[in-house]
């Protein structure tokens, strides 16, 4: 269905009607289906070289030219994910949907705003920002407000933090739902594929004693999707696994939580679903497993 629907009008061909995890998945404004199909052929193409190239992997006692093969395709597929600018959440999906050699790096936006701690959009944040501050340095006691402990070192109402709208962590572009420019990215997958909301990504400055440089510690501030309390059952449950689709209570989350930007693993596609006994969201996730890498066929 996936691979031969048709990209626009599958509402009138009656084997299509049920075609409602593309219908619903957010497309940015654009109509007739045509983004999220373009979305679910694109990564189902990369799928398929993926799976080609496991099958090519597979071959017992590989000659030359079958070593040459992969290494060939391997590069291709490998050159545009690693050189690619994500712009967006479609572009951060179809570039950034795996783990390539040389991608584990964090680059933060080029622009980011001053936080004021005591401002209603951060206050909530700033004590769960210095408990995770005191995970990360081991040399100082990191504190807000209040007075000194031994060693303390204050996280400063003003001046001390930076909150960017994105990073791009592995290739894949990872944003808040705070500042505009993040928005269209604020969805990401932690552990594996636990999805999550992400609200915040900060970097606080410290200049601790004894010490030449400021210490920086990135952190993002998320919300995990909360686990439904009735399992949809769902006709392509079958091939739920190798989709990597879920179904999520619709529009719940758990409450926030402050982790490393290191954490990211992913990014999805979110869409909803109505049944008779509930609502749900449906995360579609849009990375393949990652690839052998040809040195293990060398020798």
């Amino acid at each position: 269905m996936l691979k031969f629907g048709s990209a626009d009008q599958f509402w009138n061909f009656y084997y299509e009607q049920f075609n409602r995890k593309l219908l619903r998945v957010n497309k940015n404004g654009h109509t007739m289906g045509v983004l999220e199909t373009t979305m679910a052929r694109g990564f189902l193409k990369r799928a398929a070289a993926h799976r080609l190239v496991h099958d090519l992997q597979s071959i017992p006692d590989p000659r030359p030219d079958d070593i040459g093969t992969i290494n060939y395709v391997l590069g291709v597929m490998r050159n545009g994910p690693e050189h690619e600018l994500q712009r967006g959440m479609l572009n951060a999906v179809l570039a950034g949907e795996a783990h390539f050699r040389g991608q584990e790096r964090i680059a933060l936006a080029t622009t980011s705003a001053q936080v004021n701690w005591m401002d209603n959009g951060h206050r909530p944040f700033w004590d769960m920002v210095i408990e995770f501050c005191n995970t990360q340095i081991h040399e100082a006691v990191i504190y807000g407000y209040g007075a000194p402990p031994n060693g303390g070192v204050r996280l400063e109402p003003r001046g001390s933090t930076r909150c960017f709208p994105y990073v791009h962590h592995g290739g894949i572009r990872f944003g808040n739902n705070f500042q505009t420019r993040g928005k269209s990215s604020r969805y990401g997958y932690i552990e594996d594929l636990t999805p999550v909301l992400i609200r915040r990504i900060y970097q606080c400055t410290f200049q601790l004693e004894d010490q030449d440089e400021p210490r920086r510690i990135l952190c993002a501030v998320i919300q995990r999707f909360t686990p439904a309390l009735e399992q949809a059952v769902l006709p392509w449950d079958k091939y739920a696994d190798r989709l990597e689709l879920q179904s999520w209570a619709y529009d719940e989350l758990e409450p926030p939580e402050v982790v490393g930007v290191d954490v990211f693993t992913g990014v999805f596609a979110l869409g909803d679903i109505e049944l008779n006994f509930g609502r749900y969201w449906l995360t579609f996730a849009m990375k393949p497993v990652r690839l052998v890498e040809p040195e293990a066929f060398e020798g």
